[in-house]
């Protein structure tokens, strides 16, 4: 099995070390293979289309790639993908694009992947939180302690229409720069803006194909021994940044038939380019989404806060029960409720119903007057 594998993830709202769990890593795959395993969020709740994956080396070239077939992944176990390496890219890699799989949003907890020469990575969906993704909770554990303790990060969503509130259909990841020593997360944990701001180190895409290339540095940007940039202002220079052009031969017999096709999808992809903002919008809050109605998810974990949730403008998902804080998120309006207790039965969510409670029966309102959501739920997930 591979040497232990630190991946980024998060305690008590700052960057840590976090061991992956041995079970979690690829094993070795055969040469001019990468294998590839994705954990999604939870066992009911965040699983969807199983995403296409392209991998690209030290400069930008691809490795290799794999096309989604659109089938949902399995629900509470790692999904395996196996990638031949077909490209004009050495064998290893160290760029990789998560793309949407079809119009069935995923939520990602992990992403761990092993090279033929038996280096892994894991990038957990912490790490993207903390950058702005949009994500959930999960209960999908990827790392343990020898005291009982466990790790279960927030997942990210891709999704390929936005009809669940989600906007992002693909991701970019430098599996390198999430490499975790104590000194790295230091210092992500003081620079936000180093690991989030820096396209070749994370970025999120609203559009992103899977014969799309991606940005990498082009320089050494860190010290490979201590793991610390050289310095940050050049990580965040455009300057350092380049990207290889589409192989499109590559993709002739499977994506496309003849040249003519080709060359209409380059022009396609040029027009793309040329449209995207130079500068991100701010974030807007995201709506809930077809996807999760009648869908409520109720934790026991005191690490998953619905208030938490709530306030957050790019969480999406199902409405969400905390009883360690004993607070219900209604996530289509992104608002917290108390849950009903013996001594307060009124403006409070009924666990026992799955209702909201309201102060007088015959007039549904809260004590500023406003209607309450009728809620019904024919799937509680119990976490």
């Amino acid at each position: 099995m591979s040497a232990l594998v630190n991946g980024i993830g998060l305690v008590f709202a700052a960057l840590s070390v976090k061991p992956l769990l041995d079970s979690l890593i690829p094993p070795p795959p055969a040469e001019k293979m990468t294998n590839i395993k994705v954990l999604v969020g939870s066992s009911g709740q965040s699983g969807g289309a199983e995403p296409s994956i392209h991998l690209f080396d030290f400069v930008g070239k691809t490795v290799g790639f794999h096309q989604s077939n659109g089938n949902k992944i399995d629900l509470g176990t790692g999904h395996d993908i196996q990638i031949e390496h077909k490209g004009s890219g050495s064998a290893q890699t160290e760029y990789i694009s998560v793309i949407q799989g079809g119009n069935d949003g995923l939520c990602i907890s992990a992403i761990t992947v092993t090279t033929p020469d038996g280096v892994s990575y894991a990038y957990y969906g912490d790490a993207g939180w903390m950058c702005g993704a949009h994500w959930y909770y999960g209960n999908t554990t990827v790392s343990a302690s020898g005291d009982g303790g466990i790790y279960q990060p927030r997942c990210i969503w891709v999704d390929g229409d936005g009809t669940s509130g989600i906007t992002t259909k693909a991701y970019g990841i430098h599996l390198p720069s999430f490499i975790a020593n104590d000194l790295r997360v230091g210092y992500y944990n003081d620079h936000n803006d180093a690991m989030c701001n820096a396209k070749p180190r994370f970025n999120k895409y609203d559009d992103l194909s899977i014969q799309d290339s991606i940005p990498y540095f082009n320089k050494q940007m860190f010290d490979l021994s201590t793991l610390m940039d050289y310095s940050k202002d050049d990580t965040l220079n455009s300057q350092y940044y380049s990207t290889e052009p589409t192989e499109w031969n590559l993709f002739i017999g499977g994506f496309f038939k003849d040249k003519r096709e080709v060359a209409e999808a380059e022009r396609l992809q040029k027009m793309r380019r040329d449209a995207a903002p130079a500068i991100a919008d701010k974030p807007k809050r995201a709506n809930q989404g077809s996807k999760f109605k009648g869908k409520l998810v109720v934790s026991q974990q005191s690490a998953h806060s619905a208030k938490e949730l709530c306030e957050s403008k790019t969480s999406v998902g199902p409405d969400f029960v905390s009883t360690a804080e004993g607070v219900f998120c209604d996530m289509s309006e992104h608002k917290t409720w108390p849950l009903c207790t013996k001594a307060a039965q009124n403006n409070c969510f009924d666990q026992v119903k799955k209702q909201l409670k309201a102060t007088k029966r015959n007039a549904p309102r809260d004590e500023n007057g406003q209607i309450l959501p009728n809620k019904e739920y024919d799937n509680v997930e119990h976490w």
